[in-house]
């Protein structure tokens, strides 16, 4: 059935097909969906009313009613005080798409919630890297990440989109846009099984990666795929800070990495540790070199609050994160 709903909801096209028709032709919108889901649960007995959201980036209903301020059709299950939006064909039950979370309900029956839930903040990724550089420049590894809700989902999806000869590729096509040649092979969990927790291992090697032989720095990071890289959090650190409230959501990351250095590259310095913990980000990194191994492990907390953030709060989140933007512009020096 095709997902998509009606832009606005005009007058026109705010009264649901005919459930048959739906069925027969395999198309309809947001309100077809939650009209055809609110009959699939009453022939099982289950009571349930649809509701109207916004479905963009409003999170406050004006004071004067518009038609256009709800754009968006979902359902509500009282006996299991639930949400459900049957267009995300993708979300495990009893998930929000992030695009309805935190948001005002309109509702002609009472005893709906007055809002939808917000981000239950389970966004955490955990990468393992290990990298081994060769005399010549290139690079051999492995890597190893897990993740969950709000990044373990798209990740599962992108894994999901690629065909059998692109999945086989993917590595391959992924460093030709880094400007390298590389290949290497990937192994995932099923990302056709409906769950936001996924993980992938990864084996791959790459030429031309450091040139040695010369002076020279190197900076620490994923080098494939990664939904919530450290380096992510920040981003934005040095935007100018924006003039209105924008979404906000907990989450946790970390990285580690095991990289072996070759014996012709002399480490003149690597960076050094840097940890704090603060209301609303925690972070520390360590960086340890024994012998030609050079072992390094980031993490990151972040504590904003879901679903929406003040003007004023991602004001001091920006400036909470610059630490970390000055801790993962550190670098390897060698020659």
């Amino acid at each position: 059935v095709r997902e998509a709903c009606a832009d606005g909801m005009p007058g026109g096209a705010v009264v649901p097909r005919d459930l048959a028709f739906v069925i027969d032709n395999r198309m309809g919108d947001c309100k077809d969906h939650a009209t055809l889901l609110q009959a699939l649960l009453s022939a099982k007995g289950i009571a349930s009313e649809q509701v109207l959201v916004n479905a963009g980036n409003l999170y406050k209903l004006p004071d004067v009613p518009v038609l256009s301020m709800v754009n968006h059709v979902i359902n509500y299950v009282p006996s299991l005080g639930l949400f459900l939006d049957s267009t995300d064909s993708d979300a495990p039950f009893g998930q929000l798409p992030v695009q309805v979370q935190d948001k005002p309900v309109l509702a002609a029956a009472e005893g709906v919630p007055a809002r939808t839930p917000a981000d239950d903040g389970r966004a955490r990724q955990k990468m393992v890297a290990r990298y081994e550089i060769a005399a010549d420049g290139s690079v051999k590894g492995q890597v190893e990440l897990q993740a969950q809700g709000r990044f373990g989902q798209p990740l599962r999806l992108g894994f999901k989109s690629l065909s059998k000869d692109r999945l086989d590729t993917a590595v391959k096509t992924h460093f030709e846009r880094m400007r390298l040649q590389g290949e290497g092979s990937l192994k995932s969990s099923d990302p056709k099984r409906r769950s936001d927790e996924f993980d992938y291992q990864a084996e791959f090697s790459a030429k031309q990666v450091f040139r040695l032989g010369a002076a020279g720095a190197f900076g620490i990071g994923p080098m494939l795929f990664s939904t919530a890289p450290v380096g992510a959090y920040v981003g934005g650190v040095n935007h100018p800070a924006q003039a209105h409230a924008s979404v906000c959501m907990s989450s946790h990351s970390e990285e580690h990495y095991e990289i072996t250095l070759p014996e012709n590259m002399q480490v003149l310095s690597v960076p050094e540790g840097v940890a704090f913990n603060g209301p609303l980000v925690s972070y520390e990194s360590q960086y340890r070199r024994d012998g030609r191994v050079l072992h390094v492990s980031r993490r990151i907390t972040d504590r904003m609050p879901a679903n929406v953030c003040s003007p004023e709060l991602l004001a001091t989140y920006q400036e909470a994160l610059k630490p970390v933007l000055d801790d993962l512009r550190q670098q390897v020096l060698y020659k």
